[in-house]
């Protein structure tokens, strides 16, 4: 693959060829092939602030070319015989090598939001393991969770409590009720996740943002009326709420809400 490689913002810093990138990297993979063993490196870009800071002259500039800096030196290192490979870096933002997610802006400060990693997780998919489930949707839940914890901090236990709770579901995988979890709150609503039916029990988890004053679950059998009636009144604190019902075949259809009492 043949990348050309500029430096917009400042044309005064040296910049890096695809020559001599590509020279490098097969100079390297040369000579580690007579090594027991060697760390392959990619990378997603190059441009440090040294000479701004005025703390020496710049190595250089190695353009992003959206993505495809890193997916070819990952590419690159993923099919020689590394034994590891080490992606630099996480957070170096004096080099700009940073695959941290970084907020999506405008010129001439461009950042890259989650592209970085999404590049990771297809490369995991494609060469280690194809059933890996994950996106780069599925990174924001982190995020939309510490501003959660910015806003709320300690003022609402009930909030806290249900917080750990996200955290815990996003750990063991279960995202698909962290994303309800984290919507509820976002909205100010209560959510129901991990539904499930087993013969005529029909059970679900109460999530998202409770009030204080408590939730109802209500019910009815038609859906164009008006006629909800409170099925439960449930008092709300810091344990994690599960609400069961029976479901009987020969009811008329049935269907549910829940709400929060107040503020």
């Amino acid at each position: 693959m043949s990348l050309s490689r500029t430096n917009a913002q400042s044309p005064t810093e040296p910049v890096l060829s695809d020559a001599a990138m590509n020279g490098y990297l097969a100079s390297f993979d040369q000579k580690a092939g007579a090594w027991p063993a060697f760390v392959s490196t990619a990378f997603p870009r190059f441009h440090d602030f040294y000479a701004q800071a005025g703390v020496g002259p710049s190595y250089g500039y190695l353009d992003d070319q959206g993505g495809n800096t890193l997916r070819e030196t990952l590419s690159r290192a993923m099919t020689n015989a590394s034994a590891i490979i080490q992606i630099a870096t996480w957070n170096d933002f004096g080099e700009g090598t940073v695959i941290e997610p970084t907020v999506v802006g405008s010129e001439p400060t461009t950042e890259y939001g989650y592209t970085d990693l999404g590049i990771i997780q297809d490369f995991r998919r494609q060469y280690l393991d194809a059933s890996f489930p994950y996106h780069t949707n599925d990174l924001s839940l982190a995020f939309r969770l510490y501003n959660l914890r910015k806003e709320y901090g300690n003022t609402s236990a009930v909030v806290s409590a249900e917080l750990d709770r996200i955290f815990a579901n996003i750990i063991s995988g279960n995202l698909t009720a962290a994303n309800l979890q984290l919507t509820g709150i976002e909205s100010n609503a209560p959510v129901i996740y991990n539904l499930s039916l087993n013969g005529a029990q029909l059970q679900f988890t109460v999530g998202g943002y409770l009030s204080s004053s408590g939730i109802q679950i209500e019910t009815t059998s038609d859906l164009s009326s008006a006629a909800w009636q409170t099925n439960s009144t449930l008092a709300v604190n810091t344990n994690q709420i599960v609400f069961s019902t029976i479901m009987s075949p020969q009811d008329a259809s049935t269907f549910l809400r829940i709400r929060n009492n107040g503020p």
